[in-house]
Order: structure tokens, then C-alpha cells, then sequence
């Protein structure tokens, strides 16, 4: 038996286009990884993403206090999300809903909810304005109310006063998930 010798192979030299293909491959192998990274971080129970139908708005895991796990709900009959943020010296409610259809199609309607629920002061945030109020409903208590993102954000003081700092520290650490 005789074997002819084939010089195509004999030399493993790479051309352009496996170059390219090789390049391609590590782009790939790059995206799915920092996707796979990026998308770790989601304390949501896949139960409630599913059930909720807005964008869910959500300490990110770099916030200092955290978020109360067994605090996460979502209330089916009412369409609302909430959870419990604890600071150290006091916890905060935070209930989240989708923006109701009269404040797409009125928006002087979500300034009259404000306005009921006695808005004292406000600030600007990565999410737009925040509005912070002390509604009867709560004892007078200090709430912080945001319409962003086709979510209506009320997040609830249940001892003392925040600054507006210490507010708009917190609602620029939410991320979005959903």
C-alpha cells in the first residue's frame, strides 16, 4: 500500500477567513457571557415576574441595605408588587403597580393624586420627578411617589423623616427587571 503525500495538509497555516470565524466565535462566547453575568442578579421569583405585567423596579445588589426576601409579594386581586427595604433604623414598603390608563390619558390626574395625598416636597431623580408626601391614609407619615416607566412607585416611611438625599439615594439604586 502506498500513500501519496499531500502538501495541502501538511502545513497548518490559518487564512483569513478562519481567522475571522475564530474572532466571530470569541464575540460570541464574550455576549452570551456577560449576558449570563448581567442577567444573575434577579431576586424576583420567576412566580411573580410572571404574574406581574409592568416594569418591576428594584434595589440593585450594589445598595448598601437590602431588601426583606420574604417580604416579596404580589397581590393578584389589587395588580400590585411590593416589597420591605430595610435601612438599619427603619423599614420602607415598597409598592409598585402599572400606571393606571387616566394617567396616560389625564395627566393632570397623577398631580391630583399627589396633590390628595398632601405632596410637600419634590425632587428630580434618574427617574424622573419624585413627590414626597405625608397622606392622611398613613398617619401623616412620609411616602415618596413616582410615575416611571409605565410603574407607579410608592415607597413608604415608617419611622421618621428622609431627606431628600436619602430618597433620591434609594430610587437612583433601582434597577429595572422585568
Amino acid at each position: 500500500m502506498s500513500y501519496k503525500y499531500n502538501s495541502r495538509f501538511s502545513r497548518t497555516v490559518l487564512g483569513k477567513r478562519d481567522i475571522l470565524w475564530a474572532g466571530f466565535i470569541i464575540v460570541i462566547l464574550l455576549l452570551t457571557s456577560i449576558t449570563l453575568i448581567k442577567n444573575r442578579y434577579n431576586p424576583i421569583p420567576d412566580q411573580i415576574k410572571q404574574n406581574v405585567k409592568f416594569v418591576i423596579l428594584y434595589p440593585d445588589k450594589t445598595h448598601s441595605q437590602p431588601v426583606i426576601s420574604k417580604s416579596l409579594k404580589y397581590d393578584q386581586s389589587s395588580k400590585v408588587f411590593s416589597f420591605v427595604y430595610s435601612t438599619g433604623t427603619a423599614d420602607i414598603t415598597v409598592a409598585e403597580q402599572a400606571t393606571p390608563q387616566a394617567f396616560t390619558d389625564i395627566p393632570q390626574a397623577y398631580d391630583k393624586l399627589v396633590q390628595n395625598l398632601n405632596e410637600y416636597s419634590s425632587f428630580d431623580s434618574y427617574y424622573g420627578k419624585v413627590s414626597l408626601t405625608k397622606p392622611k391614609e398613613f398617619g401623616n407619615q412620609q411616602t415618596a411617589v413616582f410615575n416611571s416607566k409605565g410603574t407607579l412607585v410608592f415607597a413608604h416611611q415608617t419611622k421618621g423623616n428622609w431627606t431628600k438625599d436619602q430618597w433620591n439615594d434609594l430610587i437612583n439604586h433601582l434597577n429595572t427587571i422585568k
